[in-house]
């Protein structure tokens, strides 16, 4: 049954929060706010800032988590031991998405390959979880994360509505001042930092399960729009890797 017809059933959609800037930060607290009446939500992150950890394990220590809150859990290790210990110890079921955000940064061109917020998203795709990475795309000072969530709460709820083929994890990046409009692009295999590096395409590849109107978008004009890009996780059948 997919997930439209067990909501149809008044079926209580299971969310996943992470991040790579620990479990206090101020982009992962307005995620959470978000998300509230979308579905259960359980939040799994790293204790302290984790940027940079791609998508690292922890190897030749133990690590230690904590309970910090009702369904929420603090872990002594990277954004994707926060992922792998949710998914296999401690949620009592599956989640129906993860969402990895929102971080204090954007995450653009090479820069998905060291980041944790996508590292984690990335680990569960290769889990066949549904999996949303979300960024800030600013610099310095006046981080404000509302239009992130918002976007945020609207895509998860298209996913939770129509799916996403395995394997395929989007990574969505939200400018500070945010015109209303978005970008679909796929992820290349060869990228860079300047000049919209990483865009391969400005239209909505075939193999997304959504349609792009249910996420109002639009044209796109002086470089506020938000940039969504889909990576491929693993290979399939069904979905050739690029």
């Amino acid at each position: 049954m997919n997930a439209a017809a067990l909501i149809g059933k008044h079926y209580m959609a299971h969310i996943l929060i992470t991040n790579d800037d620990g479990i206090q930060a101020e982009g992962l607290r307005a995620l959470v706010q978000a998300m509230e009446g979308v579905g259960t939500i359980s939040v799994v992150a790293p204790n302290h800032e984790r940027s940079a950890s791609a998508q690292s394990l922890t190897l030749r220590q133990p690590i230690f988590w904590e309970q910090v809150a009702e369904r929420e859990w603090a872990v002594e290790g990277t954004p994707t031991d926060a992922v792998i210990l949710a998914l296999h110890k401690l949620l009592p079921n599956r989640p129906d998405v993860v969402i990895s955000g929102i971080n204090r940064g954007g995450n653009l061109g090479e820069n998905v390959f060291y980041s944790g917020t996508v590292g984690a998203a990335m680990e569960a795709a290769i889990n066949h979880v549904p999996a949303v990475a979300i960024s800030v795309a600013h610099k310095g000072r006046g981080f404000r994360f509302e239009q992130a969530a918002k976007f945020a709460r609207e895509l998860a709820q298209v996913i939770l509505a129509e799916g996403m083929p395995q394997g395929v994890l989007l990574n969505v990046n939200v400018p500070l001042t945010w015109n209303g409009s978005v970008r679909f692009t796929r992820q290349s295999s060869v990228t860079g930092s300047g000049g919209g590096g990483g865009r391969c395409s400005v239209t909505l590849e075939a193999c997304l399960a959504f349609s792009s109107e249910k996420l109002n978008t639009e044209g796109t004009k002086n470089h506020r729009e938000i940039f969504l890009s889909h990576s491929v996780a693993y290979s399939s059948p069904s979905l050739p890797s690029p």
